[in-house]
């Protein structure tokens, strides 16, 4: 019977799902008639204490409205404060110190939860499932049971900061471009990162140029497009056991129309693929190297991979390419094109993309289209 329901809902779309989800919760929400104790009362007031001083602390944060400001501002939710990332900023010092203070957040954040396990910033995440419900489906989980991450916690901190600084030098063209009637926006400062190689400072404006300075800094860099099956981030997982040791998980994707008919009229069905360009930044070679080079400072740990895309989230730009180590979502399940090593072709293709971000996130803009414009102007892959 529960092979049925999983088979059942792996089939589904996921609005049907979601539905599904929803009415199950309501269902079980109202079956349940609950008596307010003296506990229940404390526990609100908590809540209410801790909501207002949410709204304090989001009454000082920078609202990010449209997609052209969260190009500005590098990403579409903060994920390291304003004081981490100043400009100018100066990639050698500012880079590991910014990243450093996260994973001690992280740390203190982990030692609080689980007292007895000490965070190791360089081990892959284990993901934890969430029930879709208890009561009617008490073995179905949202989630990818027992898959790791593929980065550490560190990496993946590197690629949202590497994604947020590339943003803010693709933003500096828009500010050239579509300000020159205002005197006062021309006046701003541009963002710009200071790269020093062998002792020599390279101020960099242009994503181009500071991924120039990283291969100059000892790294191999390459840029990839690439396409695979999305499910805008949903995973289904069944428990095979009571301890939640064991876990089978379940490939989901969105299946649309093709256009495509056979010769009876029979529609060919195909999944919803996601694409982007894919920047990936590794360390190579020794790291004595290394270390020469960046004056006894290794600045990114393990590799770095980064995703240009129109993003659901409202902007089109760079974000962390991180993903959950399952068949179907691993590198070799992907659909890659010829990467890019050549100086020239790599420069050339990571302009293109500021280019195509400045486009679509000033039109969402100026048009005031919801979600940044996604799906109006273009998803995903459409960025390149």
């Amino acid at each position: 019977g529960s092979v049925g329901v999983v088979a059942t809902l792996g089939a589904m779309s996921l609005l049907e799902l979601g539905a599904i989800a929803d009415v199950v919760g309501m269902a079980v929400s109202m079956a349940k008639k609950r008596s307010t104790s003296a506990a229940e009362t404390a526990t609100e007031a908590t809540e209410k204490q801790n909501e207002d001083s949410t709204e304090k602390e989001d009454e000082t944060k920078e609202k990010v409205t449209n997609a052209t400001e969260k190009m500005q501002n590098g990403e579409s939710s903060q994920t390291f404060p304003s004081s981490l990332i100043p400009n100018p900023f100066l990639f050698n010092s500012h880079f590991p110190r910014a990243v450093q203070h996260r994973l001690d957040e992280q740390s203190n954040k982990s030692s609080n939860i689980n007292n007895d396990d000490e965070f190791d910033p360089d081990a892959y995440p284990v993901d934890i499932p969430r029930p879709v419900n208890k009561t009617l489906l008490p073995d179905l989980y949202f989630g990818y049971g027992g898959a790791l991450g593929t980065h550490t916690h560190r990496e993946m901190l590197q690629n949202r900061l590497l994604a947020i600084l590339l943003n803010r030098l693709g933003a500096n063209d828009s500010e050239m471009t579509f300000c020159a009637s205002s005197s006062e926006k021309n006046e701003k400062k541009s963002f710009a990162i200071h790269v020093e190689v062998n002792q020599k400072t390279t101020i960099c404006t242009r994503p181009y140029e500071f991924v120039s300075s990283l291969s100059q800094l000892g790294y191999h860099v390459s840029v990839t497009p690439k396409l695979n099956i999305t499910s805008f981030g949903l995973g289904l997982c069944v428990k095979e056991d009571d301890e939640g040791k064991r876990w089978s998980n379940i490939p989901v994707g969105v299946v649309i129309k093709s256009g495509y008919e056979d010769e009876n009229g029979r529609m060919a069905m195909v999944a919803l693929p996601h694409g982007g360009l894919v920047l990936e930044v590794t360390t190579k070679g020794s790291e004595e190297e290394l270390h020469k080079k960046q004056n006894d400072t290794v600045i990114l740990k393990g590799r770095c991979t980064v995703q240009h895309f129109v993003s659901i989230d409202g902007f089109c730009g760079w974000n962390s390419h991180h993903n959950v180590q399952v068949p179907w979502k691993i590198d070799d399940a992907i659909d890659s094109f010829p990467s890019m090593t050549d100086k020239e072709e790599m420069e050339k293709a990571i302009r293109l993309a500021g280019y195509s971000a400045i486009v679509l996130n000033s039109a969402a803009t100026r048009q005031k289209l919801p979600r940044g414009g996604y799906g109006f102007l273009g998803k995903g892959k459409d960025s390149f």
